[in-house]
């Protein structure tokens, strides 16, 4: 087993709100968020896109396991998981290669609660990388 933990600058916050606002009620409250205002419901749909996506890019090579919620450490939004297969993510030499390579330049979206400017897509490396990705 590997065990793996994922850092972004670009928020990943997992608000579970995974439809867009179809003239829901306001307020209501949403996995313990009170949602107000139409532009809250669309903040935290745009929040759980980024780590829909995230997600969705390691179910390419692999079923995550053990999952932990995200937290926000030094500004960065991390999580950690378990990965059955060990060398599922190997490309030349390094362990996790393969993730990184299936990250790299996928889009996501901005301006929500980061705290540096950043690129709207992923970046696995250089001046503008975005996303960390170490093996524990």
């Amino acid at each position: 087993m590997q065990q793996i933990k994922v850092c972004t600058a670009f928020d990943i916050t997992q608000t579970g709100i995974n439809r867009p606002y179809k003239q829901q009620s306001l307020p209501t409250k949403i996995n313990g968020k009170e949602i107000n205002t139409v532009d809250e419901w669309n903040k935290f749909r745009r929040q759980q896109s980024n780590w829909e996506t995230v997600i969705q890019v390691l179910l390419f090579r692999t079923q995550p396991m053990q999952m932990t919620d995200t937290t926000i450490e030094n500004n960065r939004w991390c999580f950690t998981f378990v990965n059955e297969t060990v060398d599922v993510f190997l490309i030349d030499n390094d362990p996790l290669g393969g993730l990184k390579q299936d990250l790299e330049g996928t889009p996501i979206i901005i301006g929500l609660d980061e705290h540096a400017e950043i690129l709207p897509y992923i970046h696995t490396s250089g001046n503008n990388q975005n996303i960390w990705i170490t093996e524990l």
